[in-house]
C-alpha cells in the first residue's frame, strides 16, 4: 500500500505553530508533521516526536499516518 509522508522542521516552537495552522487550513494530499529543531536533536531518530495537524500531541515518526 503506498503512502507518503512529508516532514517539516521549523526552527522553533513558534514558527511550527505557524506552520500548523497554515498546514490545517487546507485538505492535504499526504500527511504531513512538523517538529522543531530542539525536539529533532534532542531525541534518538527512533525516539523523534512530530506532530500532524489537527491533532493533539506529538507521536513517534513510525506513529505518522496511522
Amino acid at each position: 500500500m503506498p503512502f507518503g509522508a512529508v516532514l517539516l522542521i521549523a526552527q522553533d516552537s513558534e514558527r511550527e505553530e505557524r506552520l500548523q495552522a497554515d498546514l490545517f487550513r487546507g485538505p492535504l494530499p499526504n500527511v504531513v508533521a512538523t517538529t522543531t529543531r530542539q525536539l529533532l536533536y534532542r531525541h534518538w531518530p527512533d525516539e523523534q516526536v512530530w506532530q500532524v495537524p489537527g491533532e493533539g500531541g506529538r507521536r513517534c515518526l513510525v506513529e505518522v499516518g496511522y
